[in-house]
């Protein structure tokens, strides 16, 4: 598919559904898919017959497989916030989480959510592991904060 360069959409808002709508009319341009066709795929991705009526999460959805299956091409300023926000919450994590981070990480996931990688976390998902991994953060300042003064 070649490497897309990153810039972070951070997932809120009217100007980000905007963005990924107006990327999978361009998309659907691009490929040539006819009303009909456009309106089949939909349904097939996400049960829903227009872009109006899904979140920011079935876009996104939709986008990604224009650009897998369609050979869709969106251009440097398309980015999957999803995959950003994972790839951002794992090196925090490394960070935060120290030796076997991933191990823990994963472990996080599953206790939260239910799911056990990052990558298949949808944002609502990312952003309740990404909250519970900064008060870790701030339970092991705390902790640390407490050690120095003994």
């Amino acid at each position: 598919m070649g490497e897309v360069k990153m810039r972070v959409i951070d997932g809120r808002g009217q100007d980000t559904r905007r963005k990924l709508l107006a990327l999978i009319h361009m998309g659907k341009k691009e490929m040539g898919l006819d009303e009909d066709s456009y309106r089949r795929m939909l349904r097939h991705l996400t049960g829903k017959n227009s872009c109006k009526d899904m979140e920011i999460r079935e876009l996104n959805h939709v986008l990604n497989y224009m650009v897998v299956v369609g050979r869709f091409k969106p251009g440097k300023g398309y980015a999957n916030y999803e995959i950003a926000m994972a790839e951002r919450l794992k090196r925090d994590a490394r960070e935060i989480l120290g030796p076997n981070w991933e191990k823990r990480l994963r472990g996080l996931c599953r206790k939260l959510t239910g799911v056990e990688a990052v990558e298949w976390l949808h944002h609502q998902q990312l952003r309740q592991v990404w909250g519970a991994l900064r008060k870790i953060e701030e339970q092991e300042k705390r902790n640390e904060r407490r050690l120095s003064r003994r």
